[in-house]
């Protein structure tokens, strides 16, 4: 053994020994009745799972990382480290120190309650190994660490009390099991997302030490988790149950959740308080077991034991990073090494992103990952990842305003947002200048702008941005992002290579509603979204907007069919003579004469809806130029059955009701309900506009968000 490592390990066993069992801290579970008390068993399958252990460790910690960064400018430094079997250099007793024979009563006991937990003991039969993550230019886990909230009692909180438990990070780490954070201005809350750490341990335990950027004592805190089921112990010797004088037995019953801290076995159930150790004997002892490169800066240091197998390959870990944080390295918010035993091994940065794609063996990955068999993130070639980052460093400079493309404002007067139409309020054929410039093989940029409706405030503006380049079938994948945190299990479209990304806007917080616990997917039948959560109006369509929006404008890149390309039909032909005899309505071939039709004249105008979501909108036809004429509009609700203009009535509406934005129009006269037929047609609330603008457009707000309206439009006389 080298010298350096036989001095540390003295080192390591010395301090150990000259400390006590409380300073060094102990594994005990929350005692059944305590104020820490949980009447159910965690559930037995986690929302992560889905995405498998790799995906889940280089998911979870990272996002909670970012959200803790000191320095905003600066990015935030991931280190993660591996320590195989061979290289761990820990023998039995200096891990007991940390996972003893306290927390393995603990999982023996549990076994009985779930046999399915027996692959955690025998774990311990192993050669030890563990793996560190943590993260530098952070805050640390601030807040009060004595802080407890009981969630059955969150509505009589007020609103001060509540925004102080959502700042403090401590709590909501170590404390708050089974609950998430409301707080919509972070990519997590360690909410559910802890528990991986548990996940990614063959005994389900972690410990952390963090270094908390805050004047306030203590500054710096260490503590450790651990989640089995509810269990019984009978050891009356260790303070586990007892025996009365007349034989009969009592069990110490715990529930599901444990801790590594300063609370001790025994005593009273409501006076089990775990708390997390600070003295700087004891965690400079649990810092040099453990290798850790943190000294005295502040931020989180995680070690998991006993780490699931696939976890310990450094090279699916960097493929996983790349994966999920794509975006975030490359914006340069993000850094991540990765070290084989004391070697590092992997250094995604902003300058180091696109060699590190290229050398990585992309081939390696399987195509479906998890619990269910989900789409594995990683799953796509080197050219893919590398396309990608070309899509990334164009978008990095504003994109020329020739690239730039501002859809009209969708979900607007109540509505719910469509991609139907999506260029109508432009000046000039925006759609056909979009189709140009994608066909030609060009990056794009597409700026959607759709109206978020909450229950509780006014309507709320919402951005975000899809970068897309046209590609073969064969090479399309598309990556959905929310603040450079990639959601994975999104529908893939073939015709293009894509990012669909929102940075910024309250779109932003319906979209993290939407993500469930372990934010892999926008769903659009989340319980947040549904409209009895009492917290959106119109979330599912919202939702839909974003997560289809690749594949409605992959449709709207598609040329109308009067400019598709069009071939000879190979079965016959018809050969059309000129005859100077005959007029341009008359041709002659050799099957004798044919009358060709006269072209079809556009329509007056092109109606966006038919009123739904209580408003009418009407737009110009670009091929019919109606400047100094007259049009009609003409409104009635529509019906199931029936004629709408037979059925419409004032009590519906009336001018009166109703409000008008337009442009390129000057009302001609008092809007008339049921005049005199149209052309012998019945009529409902009627306007005439005169035409001052060959571009012209109104919108009719007003009616009734709950009815479709029929809208007639003609040229006046």
């Amino acid at each position: 053994m080298a010298e350096k490592e036989l001095i540390m390990n003295l080192h390591r066993r010395n301090s150990s020994d000259c400390m006590s069992r409380s300073e060094t801290g102990q594994w005990t579970f929350q005692p059944s009745g305590g104020k820490y008390h949980r009447v159910s068993n965690p559930q037995s399958s986690r929302e992560f799972e889905r995405a498998g252990e790799v995906h889940s460790i280089c998911r979870e910690p990272i996002q909670n990382s970012l959200d803790a960064a000191s320095n905003k400018d600066a990015p935030v430094v991931v280190e993660i480290g591996i320590w195989d079997e061979e290289n761990a250099g820990m023998s039995s007793d200096e891990r007991d120190d940390f996972f003893g024979s306290d927390l393995r009563l603990h999982i023996n006991n549990a076994i009985r309650a779930d046999r399915t937990l027996g692959h955690k003991i025998r774990a311990f039969d192993d050669q030890f190994s563990f793996i560190t993550i943590e993260d530098f230019n952070t805050v640390g886990l601030l807040g009060d660490p004595k802080e407890v909230v009981d969630f059955s009692e969150k509505s009589s909180k007020s609103e001060e009390k509540m925004a102080s438990l959502r700042k403090n990070r401590f709590m909501w780490y170590n404390r708050a099991q089974n609950a998430t954070s409301d707080d919509h201005n972070r990519r997590g809350s360690w909410g559910e997302g802890k528990l991986t750490l548990e996940a990614g341990s063959r005994i389900g335990a972690q410990i952390t030490w963090s270094i908390r950027e805050e004047e306030s004592e203590p500054k710096q805190v260490l503590m450790g988790q651990s989640t089995l089921v509810s269990h019984e112990i009978f050891k009356p010797a260790d303070n586990y149950g007892s025996t009365d004088k007349h034989g009969k037995t009592k069990t110490a019953r715990f529930d599901s959740f444990g801790y590594f801290s300063t609370a001790e076995q025994g005593g009273k159930a409501e006076e089990w308080d775990p708390q997390p150790l600070i003295q700087t004997s004891s965690i400079e002892h649990f810092r040099d077991s453990f290798k850790m490169t943190r000294q005295d800066e502040a931020g989180t240091s995680i070690v998991i034991p006993y780490p699931q197998e696939k976890t310990m390959d450094p090279h699916a870990l960097a493929r996983s990073c790349v994966a999920g944080w794509i975006l975030a390295i490359h914006s340069g918010q993000l850094v991540v090494n990765i070290s084989l035993n004391g070697q590092r091994e992997h250094s995604l940065s902003r300058e180091t992103l696109r060699s590190e794609i290229s050398d990585l063996a992309w081939h390696l990955e399987k195509e479906k990952t998890g619990r269910e068999s989900e789409p594995n993130p990683s799953f796509r070639t080197k050219d893919m990842w590398l396309k990608l980052v070309d899509l990334l460093d164009w978008n990095e400079e504003p994109p020329e305003e020739e690239s730039t493309f501002h859809v009209d404002k969708a979900g607007e007067y109540n509505s719910a947002p469509s991609w139907n139409s999506p260029f109508l309020d432009h000046e000039g054929d925006e759609l056909a200048r979009l189709r140009a410039a994608f066909e030609k093989g060009e990056p794009v940029r597409i700026v959607a702008n759709p109206r978020v409706h909450s229950k509780k405030e006014s309507d709320l503006e919402g951005r975000f941005d899809v970068i897309m380049i046209k590609t073969r079938d064969e090479e399309s994948t598309q990556l959905f992002a929310r603040e450079g945190m990639t959601i994975p299990f999104m529908d893939i479209h073939p015709g293009c290579i894509a990012f669909v990304h929102c940075y910024e806007t309250d779109l932003l917080r319906i979209l993290r509603d939407s993500e469930g616990p372990a934010h892999l997917k926008f769903e659009q039948g989340a319980n947040r979204i549904k409209g009895k959560a009492g917290v959106w109006e119109r979330g599912r369509s919202t939702i839909l907007y974003v997560n289809d929006s690749v594949k409605h404008l992959l449709g709207h890149m598609k040329p109308p069919p009067e400019e598709a390309d069009t071939k000879d039909d190979p079965l016959f032909t018809i050969t059309l003579l000129e005859d100077e005899d005959m007029g341009d309505s008359k041709r002659r071939s050799d099957a004798g004469e044919i009358n060709i039709p006269p072209p079809k004249k556009p329509d007056v105008c092109r109606i966006y809806s038919r009123g739904s979501g209580g408003a009418a909108r009407i737009r110009h036809h670009p091929e019919r130029n109606l400047q100094g004429s007259k049009i009609r509009v003409n409104l009635a609700y529509d019906t199931a059955k029936g004629n709408p203009w037979k059925k419409y009535r004032e009590h519906d509406f009336t001018d009166e009701h109703l409000e008008l934005d337009m442009r390129g129009l000057e009302q001609v006269g008092p809007a008339e309900c049921r005049p005199a037929p149209y052309g012998g047609n019945p009529s409902g609330l009627v306007y005439v506009f005169e035409v001052t603008d060959e571009k012209w457009k109104i919108d009719i707000l007003g009616l009734d968000n709950n009815r479709d309206v029929a809208v007639d439009v003609k040229e006046a006389n």
